[in-house]
Order: structure tokens, then C-alpha cells, then sequence
């Protein structure tokens, strides 16, 4: 969190981020978020369905598994901000996101098990008539 007494309002530093969530309320069913930058102390994501509403109290799933509780702040179409309840851990949160990296591209294998062709239907321009 900026520190400086010359921005008594300044906002934590945000990281740039994307990454898949999930979210619920009372009013909305669970349902994926798209979370584009996160701080310690909030988050701004967007969904294509119903945001929630200013006020609204919700769980967010983060992408290491963790349970976070919040409040959205503001909405603008599907593109909304929440509060956290509490403060969260970011180091953790990306160290788990690396590791999780590491390990898919560790079992990734990229193989062509068979040869395909694809078609399309191209009718004769020379058997065609002129109607």
C-alpha cells in the first residue's frame, strides 16, 4: 500500500492480471469472473452475465482455491469492483499460479496421434447452368 501522507487517498498498487474465478451471492448462482487486476485489498472483474449490484455482499473462488468474501463496489455493465472483507495474501496467490504452471507445462504433451483433411463442398463452376 502506498504510504505517502501527500496521497492520503491513494489506492493499493494494483497488479495487472488475468485470471478465471468464480462467484456467488445470495441473488446469483455461481458463476465465472474474469479477474482483470487484484490488489491486497480488492479486485476489478468482469462476467457475461448479471454483475452484481453496488452493495452486494459476495464469495469469490480465487484461482488457488482460497474462499474471499467481499462487497462490490461500483459496476459499469459487466465490469465491476469488490472490496475484500479482509485483506488477502498476493505472493501466496501467485506462487500457487506458477506452481500450477509449472506442473501443467511439465505434463504437457503435444502430439498428433493421426492425420486429418479437412473438406469443403465446392460445387463444379463447369456443370453449373446460367438460370
Amino acid at each position: 500500500m502506498i504510504q505517502d501522507s501527500s496521497y492520503p487517498n491513494a489506492r493499493e498498487l494494483r497488479e495487472r492480471r488475468l485470471l478465471r474465478g468464480l462467484m456467488r451471492s445470495e441473488r446469483l448462482p455461481t458463476f465465472d469472473v474474469v479477474i482483470r487486476n487484484i490488489s491486497c485489498g480488492g479486485m476489478s472483474a468482469t462476467c457475461k452475465g448479471l454483475p452484481p449490484l453496488v452493495g452486494e455482499t459476495v464469495e469469490i473462488q480465487l484461482p488457488d482455491n482460497r474462499q474471499v468474501s467481499g462487497t462490490a463496489r461500483w459496476v459499469s455493465e459487466q465490469v465491476f469492483g469488490i472490496a475484500f472483507d479482509e485483506p488477502i495474501n498476493l505472493g501466496a496467490l501467485f506462487d500457487t499460479i506458477q506452481r500450477q504452471r509449472e506442473l501443467a507445462e511439465r505434463n504437457a504433451s503435444w502430439e498428433v496421434k493421426s492425420k486429418h483433411r479437412v473438406t469443403d463442398f465446392r460445387p463444379d463452376l463447369a456443370r453449373m447452368r446460367r438460370v
